[in-house]
């Protein structure tokens, strides 16, 4: 699934993400945005489309002046329009039950009702969501047809991986032992005891594991990836040696002392493992080049107006 559809996916699943600007123009108003090659971007659709840009960055805590985003949004249109007039007279289309399946994917990831209601509060009509469905599948496929894979060598590859792009097989783990407490006091407390006499963690677990009122906890974890954690605890681990342990350390719902019995660094692919990973994103990089050309040498020759006022 292309990144438009993608946005069109996490829209229709609560996110508070733009869904691509609309990629067809309306010709039955009078005020219009800007014309290219004499098709119309109504100011209706240019501001619905800004609104949801606007609400795309507020949900990622982005900042973005308004003229920037105006200019993005317009952009998005008048590109999306010279693709799809050349996709159309080179005779790209996507089939019915194509776009029926994309359509039912996006309905499946929501929540029960949630695709009817962002439609409702969308004020977008079912079928003009499929219409934008099926368009950006058509620029995908445009996109696509600009490079084919034979365009990717093997030295492409090597240079790719070479750069630094090299696949993770499986991540950084640690293999952990904890003891969590509900209070700060306690957490402290047996810490200190430890410290001060001497007391392995694994002999002051168990003396501390028949604990029967809930307040200390005694458990082993096993392997874990750093991510299940948050970023402070984390960090907390990474900074504890192998066989060691470290504490107290604030979690979620309580304190902790951590001891680190084992750690396995991540496992990277080799080339020959990563290439057909490696031969997706190479040609997914070198057809979005292939369209940025292609749209800057027909923006110099289309012939586009502006409405600034109307913007």
């Amino acid at each position: 699934m292309s990144s438009q559809l993608r946005t069109l996916a996490f829209f229709f699943i609560g996110a508070a993400l733009i869904i691509a600007a609309s990629l067809f123009s309306v010709s039955g108003f009078s005020k219009s945005v800007a014309t290219v090659d004499g098709e119309k971007i109504s100011k209706d659709e240019f501001k619905k489309a800004l609104s949801l840009r606007v609400g795309m960055h507020k949900a990622r805590g982005v900042s973005v002046g308004d003229d920037a985003l105006k200019r993005a949004v317009l952009n998005d249109f008048i590109d999306n329009i010279l693709i799809l007039k050349e996709a159309k007279k080179r005779g790209v289309s996507v089939s019915d039950n194509e776009v029926n399946g994309i359509v039912e994917s996006i309905k499946k990831g929501a929540p029960a009702g949630e695709f009817e209601k962002q439609l409702k509060d969308q004020n977008l009509p079912y079928a003009d969501f499929v219409k934008r469905v099926r368009n950006d599948m058509i620029v995908e496929k445009f996109e696509r047809s600009l490079v084919g894979m034979d365009s990717v060598t093997d030295d492409d590859l090597k240079r790719f991986y070479d750069s630094g792009y090299k696949p993770v097989t499986s991540p950084e783990r640690t293999q952990l032992r904890l003891i969590e407490f509900k209070a700060r006091e306690d957490a402290e407390r047996v810490t200190e005891d430890m410290k001060k006499k001497s007391i392995p963690f694994d002999r002051m677990a168990e003396t501390l594991k028949n604990r029967k009122d809930g307040s200390i906890i005694v458990s082993f974890s096993g392997w874990v990836q750093s991510d299940v954690f948050s970023p402070q605890v984390a960090e907390a681990i990474r900074g504890i040696r192998k066989g060691g342990y470290g504490g107290p350390i604030q979690g979620k719902d309580g304190w902790y002392i951590i001891k680190v019995e084992d750690r396995k660094e991540a496992a990277v692919a080799s080339f020959e493992e990563s290439k057909d990973q490696l031969k997706v994103i190479a040609l997914e990089q070198k057809q979005r080049a292939a369209l940025q050309r292609w749209i800057e040498n027909q923006r110099a020759s289309a012939k586009i107006t502006i409405n600034e006022k109307a913007m």
